[in-house]
């Protein structure tokens, strides 16, 4: 299966301190400057839109290269089976409460968004994708 689409988003330094900023198109062409906790105003240039095509790989491959696409499945399965480690759990626990929602609220929330998190992203969240699983949760927070 190919995907339906692409989600990108730029993302900035600040030449002072060396903070990254993530933000939407939206908010890059309607505000286009962000203000960076170190003080420094950074002025953002507009931008129509970003150009990406996928390289996908030739299908036509070996029997060892099957072999070891087999072994990779499996090896992604067994990942996916592994449930929230508590350190991240209670990380985001505590984000949605600073936000407003209950303990137990935030814990089921937590919860269902990182079951639709392995149904659709296929791994379990480890130091590497935390950020991104944040970004997931805050997306999907009303399920």
């Amino acid at each position: 299966m190919r995907p339906k689409s692409v989600e990108v988003h730029p993302v900035y330094k600040c030449n002072e301190c060396g903070s990254r900023h993530c933000e939407s198109l939206d908010y890059v062409n309607r505000i286009g400057k962000i203000i960076c906790g170190c003080g420094n105003l950074i002025t953002l240039d507009p931008i129509q839109t970003f150009k990406i095509s996928p390289v996908y790989k030739n299908l036509a491959t070996t029997k060892d290269e099957k072999k070891q696409s087999i072994h990779n499945i499996q090896i992604n399965t067994s990942k996916n089976s592994k449930p929230l480690k508590k350190e991240y759990s209670e990380k985001c626990v505590s984000l949605l409460v600073s936000l407003g929602w209950k303990k137990r609220e935030s814990k089921k929330i937590v919860s269902q968004v990182f079951n639709l998190w392995k149904r659709e992203m296929k791994l379990g969240v480890n130091s590497r994708n935390f950020e991104e699983f944040i970004s997931y949760l805050m997306r999907n927070q009303k399920c």
